[in-house]
């Protein structure tokens, strides 16, 4: 009786051990970083299926990280969430004046909701719709009415109260700080990236100089070195520790008119670019609404 009760119990540990998790990444995550320069211990990894018990792959899991663009998952998450996997943004149109015999005697109001897939294809759709109203011309001006984005105070952590930014001559730039004129508090993203004000300043006056932007225009914009190392252009800085030091990993650049994408995977002031076509991806037009 004592060697089965011995047995239940070596069999009740046995079932009770943890399940092993995984601390080492995966090959090509591991050889990508080395390529790129970026120390292990500067990464945080937690793989975990959901309703699983324990993760299948966590490193460095405790140890504070910044979040970067991983924080684009909750709102993505919050998203379909709140507006479901069939939402539509839509784009109002309005005829401020009379509309007589397919001529419009006025202005014509756009009025824009956010749509982020509102591009050429989807607005020749729109001025389809607008033309099977009866709108042949318009004796008056396109009117962009922006008041569903009127800036509000900036709070950051309070989802309420967002500062919006728009395009200024076509043009919108940003890197890593608040710019809202209201936000009052203290920007901890200027304490990890102290020169992110700088930064801002090189980007804006580079596609402000004289002439046509082209895709040269962003690349040099991009490799600019400025302030190195810690440029646009970032490079690990000696005379800072090892986990504290940052580095640009890769370059990005896309065309929404041809959906063509070029990537530098590193520093984009050495690392060629390649071509990445993904018009297939966006093969289908976006839906508009008129109303």
């Amino acid at each position: 009786m004592a060697r089965l009760t011995r047995l239940a119990l070596a069999a009740a540990l046995l079932l009770a051990l943890p399940v092993p998790v995984a601390a080492a990444l995966p090959k090509p995550v591991a050889d990508a970083l080395r390529d790129a320069a970026v120390p292990v211990a500067a990464v945080a990894v937690v793989v975990q299926e959901v309703g699983a018990p324990r993760p299948a792959l966590s490193l460095n899991a405790r140890v504070p990280m910044n979040p970067a663009s991983t924080m684009k998952l909750f709102t993505t998450l919050a998203a379909l969430e709140l507006l479901g996997p069939a939402y539509r943004w839509k784009t109002e149109a309005y005829a401020a004046g009379e509309l007589r015999d397919g001529v419009l005697d006025g202005d014509l109001v756009l009025k824009g909701y956010g749509d982020p897939k509102l591009d050429y294809e989807s607005f020749w759709l729109l001025l389809r719709q607008l033309r099977g109203e009866g709108l042949r011309e318009i004796r008056g001006d396109v009117v962009l009415d922006r008041s569903f984005f009127a800036p509000v105070a900036g709070a950051p952590g309070d989802f309420d109260e967002l500062y919006l930014t728009f395009p200024s001559e076509g043009v919108l730039v940003h890197t890593n700080h608040f710019l809202s004129p209201r936000f009052s508090g203290r920007d901890v993203s200027l304490w990890v990236m102290p020169d992110s004000p700088f930064r801002l300043a090189r980007i804006a006056t580079a596609v402000a100089a004289p002439g046509a932007l082209s895709l040269d225009t962003f690349r040099l914009a991009l490799a600019d070195h400025a302030n190195h190392p810690s440029g646009v252009c970032c490079h690990p800085d000696p005379r800072s520790a090892r986990l504290d030091q940052g580095t640009t990993v890769a370059s990005v650049l896309m065309d929404l008119d041809t959906k063509t994408m070029w990537v530098a995977d590193g520093h984009p002031c050495t690392t060629p670019y390649r071509e990445l076509d993904y018009a297939s991806f966006l093969s289908k037009p976006a839906s508009v609404a008129a109303g």
